[in-house]
C-alpha cells in the first residue's frame, strides 16, 4: 500500500476521519432509489455502461 510506504519513509501519523457526504442519510442507510426519489433520475441509465 502507498500509505504503508509513506509511513515507512516519513514520520507521519495517518488517521481516518469520517466525513458524511450526505449528513441527512439515516444511520441504518438508504437505498439509491430513496435518495434520488422525486429527482427524475433514471436509475437504469445510471448503471448502464458509458
Amino acid at each position: 500500500m502507498r500509505i504503508e510506504k509513506l509511513k515507512a519513509a516519513y514520520d507521519v501519523d495517518v488517521q481516518t476521519v469520517h466525513f458524511p457526504l450526505h449528513a441527512d442519510t439515516p444511520m441504518d442507510g438508504q437505498s439509491l432509489e430513496e435518495l434520488f426519489a422525486g429527482r427524475g433520475v433514471d436509475m437504469d441509465a445510471m448503471y448502464a455502461p458509458a
